[in-house]
């Protein structure tokens, strides 16, 4: 059974106390998802980075009618042994991440990358029975590399008709990583997160962690041991 818990939590709040820190509440919940991560790693672990990967809805970039998934992923990746472990550090990791990859320029030559990769005269002439396991392969390969991933669906809005009748809504990913999504409705927030893993040492030091800044929460689980 996969875990899944989340977080409730007043929105401004949190977008107050992330404003604190000169982040928005994006790159703040990245950034105690990172250190929650490193929390809960070995000392042989720490020899590497930990990496957050984060879609992005394309749309805010290029302006499109299409009705299908429209969006890339950026990576943002701490090395807590070379850059640090304190939250301050962490975050301005992020931030920078953020800043750097979230242009319109970086999101286009990703698509070009990734077209020009598929539209390549060698690639379409190798047969699909060797093309599918190669390409399973490099999806193993870059799936290995990332640690968890952060989901943001932003603000949820719903006909007055039957908003008084909605309390919040919560968002979960089945996933082979740890994983968090965040969405909002009016001025509650909710922070899922869903795991196969059976330890549950990730979202209690996240939970605990958004306790400590002075975030009031309330928890649910489908664990008891949380």
């Amino acid at each position: 059974i996969p875990e899944l818990s989340y977080a409730v939590a007043d929105g401004k709040a949190v977008l107050e106390i992330a404003h604190e820190f000169h982040a928005s509440i994006g790159e703040f919940l990245t950034a105690v998802l990172l250190c929650s991560i490193s929390d809960s790693m070995t000392v042989r672990d720490r020899s590497h980075p930990v990496v957050i990967t984060v879609p992005v809805d394309l749309r805010g970039f290029f302006q499109t009618q299409t009705a299908r998934n429209f969006f890339g992923v950026i990576h943002v990746s701490h090395d807590f042994k070379k850059s640090g472990d304190s939250f301050s550090e962490v975050l301005e990791s992020v931030r920078r991440s953020f800043k750097e990859q979230l242009t319109p320029e970086t999101m286009l030559e990703i698509i070009n990358r990734y077209s020009a990769l598929e539209n390549k005269f060698l690639v379409k002439a190798i047969p699909l029975a060797i093309k599918i396991p190669c390409l399973k392969y490099a999806g193993w390969r870059a799936d290995r590399e990332d640690t968890s991933a952060v989901s943001n669906l932003g603000k949820i809005t719903m006909p007055a008709e039957i908003s008084n009748y909605i309390r919040l809504f919560s968002v979960f990913v089945s996933s082979r990583r740890p994983q968090i999504c965040l969405c909002s409705f009016r001025d509650t927030l909710v922070v899922g997160y869903s795991s196969r893993m059976e330890s549950t040492d990730i979202p209690r030091c996240f939970f605990r962690r958004l306790a400590d800044l002075g975030i009031d929460i309330e928890i649910n689980s489908n664990l008891e041991q949380l």
